[in-house]
């Protein structure tokens, strides 16, 4: 797929706003991270209402953290086999009131599994 072919449409510009409805409805807490970590609870990756896919190539997690009594956006792009580049993740970063920057982002990291994890103060 051509960056700039990369465009959201309307059905998942919803969803979007589904995932990122349930999220912050849905605050993941410290202890909740902790579980998580553990394997006590299921993992947001896991759960549907976290999770949209676009282009069949890109899996989206998006969730709503509090840490240290402050509220972050994360959210964990992965696409099939391989890494998501920086210029997709700034696209889809932005459907996620992330901004357009990754430097303004508080961390950003990829994990084991080759997914971009982006983190944000949330803004309101």
């Amino acid at each position: 797929m051509c960056l700039k072919d990369f465009k959201i449409d309307n059905k998942t510009k919803t969803k979007i706003k589904e995932v990122k409805n349930y999220a912050s409805s849905n605050i993941l807490t410290e202890h909740d991270l902790l579980a998580i970590k553990e394997g006590l609870i299921t993992t947001p990756e896991r759960t549907q209402e976290h999770i949209i896919e676009i282009y069949q190539d890109f899996k989206i997690i998006f969730t709503v953290e509090q840490i240290n009594n402050q509220l972050y956006n994360h959210l964990i792009i992965s696409r099939k086999n391989s890494c998501p580049n920086i210029h997709e993740a700034i696209i889809i970063m932005s459907y996620f009131d992330m901004g357009n920057n990754i430097n303004n982002l508080d961390d950003v990291w990829i994990n084991k599994k080759l997914q971009v994890n982006l983190l944000s103060k949330k803004t309101f």
